[in-house]
């Protein structure tokens, strides 16, 4: 009764298939485990491909195999997850801003982040820097980060452009437009940058190294965004781009470089009815307030 059993939990009731249980004397989850697997199907399939085995077909299966087959085929798709997520990233862009130069900015002020995020982690995580006993990253941790991070950066860079394409618009100079995005926008971005690190950090106290990795990844990658990319590279390229950075776009032409050039202030001297001007009664009178003329540029009127 016992072979029966075995025979009968082993073999299909057709007859045509047979389980064969093997086990190792090594981690089923470890790297040696991806070597041995592709080792087996090798053997499999030579196997199979002689005269002794024609007709029979062979399979691989178990929790490691399947794990092992996510794995590859995730990172098989990457690579188009990659390149699909840049290029929708680049025609957005570029047709709401109507630039050609702001994309391929853009493309390496997103690059610079994951870079250097990913180098920092291997070194971390591979090279035994902090953790000495984890041997590697976990495979998606990878994956993860770099959709979270490109919305992140692509946020964060989105928000400082348009600030500073508004005051273009507005007629302020290259110089001066850049000067005053930064200005209006550095402080909010960094604090962005700061919360969003406070709540990844989160994920270092896990005993989950999986999670450990992913925080560390998520918390390095925001802060040098937002203290170094967004607030000191992103200005510094567009300052040596200049006039290329609104290209083929149409803005007007760069006259206001201070604020103080915006208004311009009377002088009573020169106007003859300041004279007569009763400051008593400009009390009940409606204040001042600031429109725009046809070109863009604020100007005062009573």
């Amino acid at each position: 009764m016992a072979y029966r059993f075995l025979w009968d939990s082993h073999v299909n009731a057709t007859q045509t298939g047979a389980l064969v249980t093997l086990s190792v004397d090594f981690d089923p989850l470890g790297d040696q485990a991806t070597r041995w697997i592709a080792k087996a199907r090798a053997s499999m399939a030579r196997f199979q491909a002689t005269s002794a085995a024609q007709g029979y077909e062979f399979y691989l299966y178990g929790v490691t195999v399947l794990v092992q087959d996510s794995v590859d085929q995730i990172y098989e798709l990457f690579p188009f997850e990659i390149a699909l997520t840049g290029a929708v990233v680049v025609l957005v862009v570029a047709v709401v801003f109507r630039s050609a130069f702001l994309p391929l900015r853009l493309a390496l002020t997103l690059a610079l982040p994951l870079t250097f995020v990913f180098g920092l982690a291997v070194l971390f995580f591979e090279g035994g820097w902090v953790w000495p006993a984890v041997s590697g990253l976990y495979w998606l941790t990878p994956v993860m980060s770099f959709s979270i991070l490109v919305g992140l950066g692509l946020d964060y860079d989105i928000f400082l452009y348009s600030r500073i394409y508004e005051y273009r618009l507005e007629g302020y100079s290259d110089r001066a437009a850049i000067a005053h995005g930064v200005y209006k926008t550095g402080g909010i971005i960094t604090a962005a940058g700061i919360i969003m690190a406070i709540a990844f950090a989160g994920l270092l106290a896990s005993s989950e190294m999986a999670l450990n990795q992913f925080g560390f990844m998520l918390c390095v990658a925001v802060l040098v965004d937002t203290f170094v990319v967004r607030t000191l590279v992103v200005p510094a390229m567009m300052q040596l781009a200049g006039s290329r950075n609104w290209w083929p776009g149409k803005v007007p032409p760069g006259t206001v470089v201070n604020d103080s050039d915006l208004v311009e202030e009377a002088d009573p001297s020169s106007t003859p009815f300041m004279a007569d001007f009763d400051p008593s009664a400009a009390r009940s009178e409606p204040s001042k307030s600031r429109s725009r003329s046809d070109n863009g540029v604020p100007h005062a009127y009573n």
